[in-house]
């Protein structure tokens, strides 16, 4: 069974921060050493842990960008309507991989839409 944790972005302080815990609508983020900081869950973006981790055991988040050793980028998705992770290409070979397939494609992470957002493409 995969750990449940997430990480959260807060859009005015321009960082990311891992989550410690929740209560009601109040997203308790570990901002420092044996420090804990209190935020309203509309002022933070979350992002749950997927349970893969790259080969070097880097864990794969929502929200981030990955790269296969082929070259393409992929961006990890929930998609509601399946119920699944999903990871849809970014760059020019942009075909969708199934994420649980994704495990057996040789990858790593590269950043995250909000910390790196020039990974992704121009919109046009």
């Amino acid at each position: 069974m995969r750990a449940i944790k997430f990480r959260a972005w807060h859009e005015r302080e321009q960082k990311m921060y891992p989550v410690a815990g929740t209560l009601l609508d109040t997203v308790m983020l570990s901002t420092g050493e044996d420090s804990l900081t209190g935020y309203s869950v509309d002022q933070v973006e979350l992002m749950q842990f997927t349970g893969l981790k790259t080969r070097s055991g880097q864990e794969v988040y929502e929200s981030d960008i990955l790269k296969t050793s082929a070259g393409r980028l992929l961006l990890v998705l929930w998609h509601e309507a399946a119920f699944c992770w999903d990871v849809p290409g970014l760059n020019s070979e942009g075909a969708q991989i199934s994420f649980s397939m994704l495990e057996h494609y040789s990858f790593e992470v590269i950043g995250n839409i909000y910390e790196n957002p020039e990974l992704l493409p121009a919109k046009e």
